[in-house]
């Protein structure tokens, strides 16, 4: 009886063989291996789709400011606000003010004025930072749409009665109202502008910023969507980006 007890209690060659295993190196190793496999894969598809998704909220900022500017508009005999100085400010000194008037009752929320993509351009410069907030200000009285300084821009530039640009290769003039509305005039967009010598100023889609070293065939914009008249929407991709205006002593491009 002694005997069998010691028989039953004693553990089998298997149990002690695998009590004693553990994960070896190569083991870690191959682990390893397969998440930094399925790491390189993965990481460019989120990144893709994450930059898709920003693409998405431009296109619905733009139809938003766009359905804005027509309900104002349509309140006051088809006319929309005055505007002057360069397209992407929205207000442009007093007498050029379209955040005044659109301002709560037609923009409640001033994220619409917010692009995605243009909100992680990062420079030294504060000014550049502004693209990311509605709320900053700079001296001189420059600020954002939250704010109740002079000079307001964003990064999508309004053309709807916007006094001060001579449009080129048939691309029509500014509306000043409604009814000069139509599915070729540029309504908004994004900012991409040459000055003389080799400044300019990349404000849109895969943009380094304001004030960098470039051309017209030299620059970074990998597209540039577009906001045109009748509210229909169109993306530019960079062989389709051309000349299509001079304003504020610049050439602009989209």
């Amino acid at each position: 009886m002694h005997h069998r007890n010691q028989m039953r209690a004693r553990p089998s060659r298997g149990a002690r063989a695998a009590k004693s295993h553990g994960v070896t190196l190569i083991e870690v190793l191959v682990v390893i291996g397969i998440i930094a496999l399925l790491t390189s894969i993965l990481l460019p598809v989120l990144s893709t789709a994450l930059y898709s998704a920003r693409q998405i909220q431009c296109v619905s900022n733009m139809h938003n400011q766009y359905l804005a500017q027509i309900a104002y508009a349509t309140d006051n005999k088809g006319n929309f606000p005055l505007r002057a100085g360069s397209p992407d400010y929205q207000r442009f000194g007093w007498g050029s003010d379209a955040v005044t008037p659109l301002l709560g009752k037609y923009i409640s929320d001033t994220n619409v004025m917010i692009c995605p993509i243009i909100a992680q351009i990062e420079q030294a410069s504060s000014s550049d930072l502004a693209y990311g907030s509605n709320d900053w200000t700079l001296a001189g009285g420059y600020g954002g749409w939250n704010t109740n300084e002079p000079y307001v821009y964003t990064a999508y530039m309004w053309f709807a009665n916007f006094q001060g640009a001579s449009m080129v290769n048939g691309e029509p003039n500014p509306p000043k109202s409604m009814r000069q509305l139509s599915n070729r005039g540029t309504f908004i967009t994004h900012r991409l502008s040459f000055y003389s010598g080799t400044m300019v100023h990349e404000i849109c889609h895969g943009g380094r910023g304001i004030g960098q070293v470039g051309s017209p065939t030299n620059y970074h914009c990998s597209d540039m969507p577009v906001c045109y008249g009748d509210g229909s929407i169109s993306t530019h991709h960079q062989s389709d980006i051309v000349l299509h205006a001079y304003s504020d002593g610049c050439a602009d491009y989209w």
